[in-house]
């Protein structure tokens, strides 16, 4: 299917199962298992993909990590205390981590250490909000506070206070507005005067939302339809049904596909077509997983850059290069030392490096610092 080319649906359960599944090509393209794992001994609360590595988070107050690349489990986290409610990768250097006990954790990936705490909620964070530049970030908690904070001082620069406990938390793709999604409504603030500038009523609970564009947003709620709006015109564009049951997530890969799952366990891919003034899905694939979803994420594992391999005559090449610049050494590594050539030869990712060393002889003898000075001496003596 070249909607999901080279991506993976993740999903986190309420049985504690960790499912994968890819696409196939092919006229009718399925959705097939690309891995399964009972990770954890209660309910998965949340999931995040980043680079190589899936983390997820269970009710039994457990973090495990996993290698997507080789499909292994590469460990735990053991820095929280308490439930993790949401956890966010920034850049892929970076974990971001709310729990329950009010803490949000920066962590850096492959050390896995804490680098950072923030502290201001008094009662657990619900769920993150990392701005596309990196450098703020929002909270919401239990405590009915919306925190917005200095990813650069780390630390708190605004605390406010709002009516309800949020469900989520999401910025626009553009930075220039965030959404807070409420019981039976969303809210749209701006950043340039923080202030609500749409509002979208709902009958049920709120709960998630896909960005199209800067501007244009899917959302799902307690209802079996996604609905498609615009803050251009401050209206709903399109209204499609997607599930029997609530759709519970929802993810969007540029440039027209909707991954939609619902409670009943049905996981949906969608083609958007574009209209004059509006817009239209088609099903495109539908895989049972028999398992009440609560979590989802979309993620496509980068691949490891190779380096490129050097054969004989290239090596012979770049000394008769050198011989005939009286150069001492040409090479392409950091550590390269003045009489050789030093070149890394990298066959395959797993394969450790190898240095081929040239020497180089010089047709002109040099003549060291200590002898040009004796030098010196002896001809001022005379």
């Amino acid at each position: 299917m070249e909607l999901l080319k080279d991506y993976e649906i993740i999903l986190g359960t309420y049985e504690a199962f960790v499912l994968g599944y890819k696409s196939t090509e092919g006229r009718k393209p399925i959705l097939e298992t690309s891995f399964a794992d009972h990770a954890h001994a209660s309910s998965i609360k949340s999931i995040a993909a980043g680079d190589k590595f899936l983390i997820s988070a269970g009710g039994d107050e457990i973090v495990k990590i996993f290698n997507l690349r080789n499909r292994t489990e590469h460990g735990t986290l053991n820095h929280a205390d308490s439930t993790i409610n949401a956890m966010k990768f920034y850049d892929k250097k970076h974990l971001i981590t709310c729990a329950e006990d009010g803490k949000v954790c920066i962590l850096k990936t492959g050390t896995w250490n804490v680098e950072k705490t923030l502290l201001k909620h008094n009662l657990g964070v619900i769920d993150i909000a990392v701005h596309p530049s990196g450098k703020m970030a929002l909270t919401i908690g239990k405590d009915r506070k919306l925190v917005t904070w200095n990813l650069i001082k780390g630390r708190s620069a605004f605390v406010t206070n709002i009516k309800e406990v949020a469900d989520f938390v999401k910025w626009f793709p553009d930075g220039q507005r965030y959404l807070v999604g409420f019981y039976k409504h969303v809210d749209i603030y701006s950043v340039a005067n923080a202030s609500i500038e749409h509002t979208v009523t709902l009958n049920g609970r709120s709960n998630d939302v896909a960005f199209l564009d800067d501007n244009i947003f899917a959302l799902a709620g307690e209802m079996p339809h996604v609905e498609i709006h615009s803050l251009i015109t401050k209206e709903m564009l399109y209204k499609f049904p997607a599930h029997e049951t609530r759709v519970r997530c929802l993810a969007f890969i540029e440039p027209f596909c909707l991954i939609t799952s619902s409670n009943d366990g049905k996981v949906k891919v969608w083609k958007l077509a574009k209209t004059e003034d509006s817009y239209e899905a088609t099903e495109q694939a539908v895989v049972d997983t028999k398992c009440r979803i609560t979590s989802m994420v979309v993620h496509k594992v980068p691949p490891v850059a190779q380096t490129p391999t050097i054969n004989k005559e290239d090596i012979e090449a770049l000394a008769s290069i050198a011989v005939k610049s009286k150069k001492r050494s040409i090479g392409f590594a950091d550590d390269t030392k003045p009489e050789e050539i030093c070149l890394d030869v990298t066959a395959t990712p797993s394969a450790p490096k190898e240095k081929i060393v040239v020497e180089v002889d010089s047709e002109e003898p040099q003549v060291s610092k200590k002898k040009r000075r004796k030098k010196k001496k002896s001809v001022e003596d005379c």
